[in-house]
Protein backbone atom coordinates (compact mmCIF):
# COMPACT_ATOMS: atom_id res chain seq x y z
CA UNK A 1 0.00 0.00 0.00
CA UNK A 2 1.09 4.16 -0.07
CA UNK A 3 2.19 3.62 3.29
CA UNK A 4 4.84 0.94 3.12
CA UNK A 5 5.88 2.84 -0.31
CA UNK A 6 6.34 5.95 1.61
CA UNK A 7 8.71 4.50 3.88
CA UNK A 8 10.62 2.43 2.10
CA UNK A 9 11.12 5.71 -0.11
CA UNK A 10 12.38 7.35 3.20
CA UNK A 11 14.28 4.72 3.79
CA UNK A 12 15.77 4.79 0.31
CA UNK A 13 16.61 8.62 0.77
CA UNK A 14 18.01 8.50 4.37
CA UNK A 15 20.64 6.18 2.98
CA UNK A 16 21.99 7.48 -0.45
CA UNK A 17 20.72 11.22 -0.71
CA UNK A 18 22.62 13.59 1.41
CA UNK A 19 20.39 16.68 0.08
CA UNK A 20 17.28 15.92 2.27
CA UNK A 21 18.43 17.32 5.01
CA UNK A 22 16.19 18.87 8.28
CA UNK A 23 17.19 22.44 7.35
CA UNK A 24 16.49 22.05 3.77
CA UNK A 25 13.04 20.71 4.55
CA UNK A 26 11.93 23.49 6.95
CA UNK A 27 13.60 26.25 4.55
CA UNK A 28 10.89 24.45 1.41
CA UNK A 29 8.25 24.23 4.01
CA UNK A 30 8.68 28.17 5.00
CA UNK A 31 8.94 29.07 1.01
CA UNK A 32 5.59 27.37 1.00
CA UNK A 33 3.99 29.06 4.11
CA UNK A 34 5.35 32.29 2.41
CA UNK A 35 3.81 31.53 -1.07
CA UNK A 36 0.57 30.39 0.51
CA UNK A 37 0.28 33.41 2.41
CA UNK A 38 0.63 35.62 -0.87
CA UNK A 39 -1.92 33.07 -2.60
CA UNK A 40 -4.87 33.17 0.14
CA UNK A 41 -7.31 34.03 -1.74
CA UNK A 42 -7.49 30.96 -3.41
CA UNK A 43 -7.85 28.63 -0.33
CA UNK A 44 -4.23 27.14 -1.08
CA UNK A 45 -3.31 23.66 0.31
CA UNK A 46 0.54 22.22 0.38
CA UNK A 47 0.79 18.63 -1.18
CA UNK A 48 3.72 16.44 -2.04
CA UNK A 49 7.74 15.66 -0.86
CA UNK A 50 7.36 18.83 0.72
CA UNK A 51 4.62 18.23 2.54
CA UNK A 52 5.61 14.25 3.44
CA UNK A 53 8.88 14.99 4.79
CA UNK A 54 10.61 13.45 1.29
CA UNK A 55 11.48 16.58 -0.47
CA UNK A 56 15.06 16.84 -1.87
CA UNK A 57 16.69 19.89 -3.22
CA UNK A 58 15.49 19.66 -6.62
CA UNK A 59 11.74 19.15 -5.47
CA UNK A 60 9.05 21.90 -6.62
CA UNK A 61 6.79 23.00 -3.25
CA UNK A 62 3.61 21.91 -4.81
CA UNK A 63 0.47 24.10 -3.80
CA UNK A 64 -3.09 23.27 -4.82
CA UNK A 65 -5.59 26.47 -5.28
CA UNK A 66 -9.06 26.47 -5.45
CA UNK A 67 -11.72 28.91 -7.53
CA UNK A 68 -14.00 28.24 -9.65
CA UNK A 69 -12.45 30.21 -12.56
CA UNK A 70 -8.86 29.17 -13.14
CA UNK A 71 -8.70 32.83 -15.17
CA UNK A 72 -8.67 34.37 -12.16
CA UNK A 73 -5.67 32.32 -10.73
CA UNK A 74 -4.18 33.38 -14.40
CA UNK A 75 -4.76 37.36 -14.00
CA UNK A 76 -3.79 37.54 -9.73
CA UNK A 77 -0.04 35.70 -11.63
CA UNK A 78 0.47 38.43 -13.90
CA UNK A 79 -0.48 41.11 -12.09
CA UNK A 80 2.87 39.72 -10.25
CA UNK A 81 6.07 40.02 -10.26
CA UNK A 82 6.88 36.51 -11.39
CA UNK A 83 7.14 34.95 -14.17
CA UNK A 84 4.64 32.25 -14.41
CA UNK A 85 4.95 29.35 -17.23
CA UNK A 86 1.79 27.19 -17.76
CA UNK A 87 1.88 23.76 -18.03
CA UNK A 88 -0.77 20.96 -17.38
CA UNK A 89 -1.24 17.84 -14.74
CA UNK A 90 -3.81 15.37 -14.36
CA UNK A 91 -4.77 14.08 -10.87
CA UNK A 92 -8.17 12.55 -10.14
CA UNK A 93 -11.15 13.79 -7.99
CA UNK A 94 -13.50 11.53 -6.13
CA UNK A 95 -14.86 9.18 -7.11
CA UNK A 96 -12.19 8.53 -9.69
CA UNK A 97 -12.71 10.62 -12.26
CA UNK A 98 -9.32 11.97 -13.96
CA UNK A 99 -8.94 16.02 -14.54
CA UNK A 100 -6.81 17.46 -16.92
CA UNK A 101 -5.61 20.93 -14.80
CA UNK A 102 -4.17 23.89 -15.27
CA UNK A 103 -0.43 24.46 -13.45
CA UNK A 104 1.86 27.60 -12.83
CA UNK A 105 5.51 26.57 -12.73
CA UNK A 106 7.38 29.75 -10.96
CA UNK A 107 10.56 30.38 -9.46
CA UNK A 108 10.83 32.23 -7.07
CA UNK A 109 14.28 33.51 -4.20
CA UNK A 110 15.67 29.91 -5.55
CA UNK A 111 12.79 27.42 -4.86
CA UNK A 112 10.33 26.19 -7.67
CA UNK A 113 6.75 26.40 -7.48
CA UNK A 114 3.74 24.21 -9.04
CA UNK A 115 0.85 25.98 -8.06
CA UNK A 116 -2.05 23.29 -9.32
CA UNK A 117 -5.51 24.89 -10.10
CA UNK A 118 -8.20 23.12 -8.80
CA UNK A 119 -11.96 23.34 -9.36
CA UNK A 120 -13.33 24.83 -5.24
CA UNK A 121 -15.19 22.10 -4.68
CA UNK A 122 -11.73 19.88 -4.34
CA UNK A 123 -11.25 22.20 -1.47
CA UNK A 124 -13.70 19.99 0.28
CA UNK A 125 -13.41 16.69 -1.56
CA UNK A 126 -9.36 16.73 -2.57
CA UNK A 127 -7.54 14.36 -4.45
CA UNK A 128 -7.15 10.64 -4.58
CA UNK A 129 -3.37 9.43 -4.20
CA UNK A 130 -2.56 7.34 -7.68
CA UNK A 131 -1.66 3.91 -6.47
CA UNK A 132 -4.80 3.31 -3.47
CA UNK A 133 -8.08 5.95 -4.39
CA UNK A 134 -7.14 7.51 -0.60
CA UNK A 135 -7.39 11.22 -0.07
CA UNK A 136 -4.19 12.56 -0.91
CA UNK A 137 -2.51 14.38 2.04
CA UNK A 138 -2.19 18.16 2.33
CA UNK A 139 -2.64 20.40 4.56
CA UNK A 140 -3.61 24.21 4.81
CA UNK A 141 -1.53 27.23 6.22
CA UNK A 142 -2.16 26.38 9.92
CA UNK A 143 -1.29 22.96 10.03
CA UNK A 144 1.88 23.92 7.80
CA UNK A 145 2.85 26.56 10.11
CA UNK A 146 2.28 23.56 13.13
CA UNK A 147 4.92 21.26 11.25
CA UNK A 148 7.76 24.25 10.78
CA UNK A 149 7.21 24.99 14.56
CA UNK A 150 7.75 21.59 15.72
CA UNK A 151 11.04 20.97 13.52
CA UNK A 152 12.52 24.09 15.14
Amino acid sequence: DSQQIHAALQAQRALYDATCTPPLLRQQRQAALDAMDFLQSFSPRLAGPVLDGNAQAHDPVIVHLHCDTPEDVTHFLHDSPFQPRLANRTLRLPPGRRLDLPCWLLHVDGQDFELWVLPATALRHGPLQPLDDKPLPRAGASRLRALIDASN
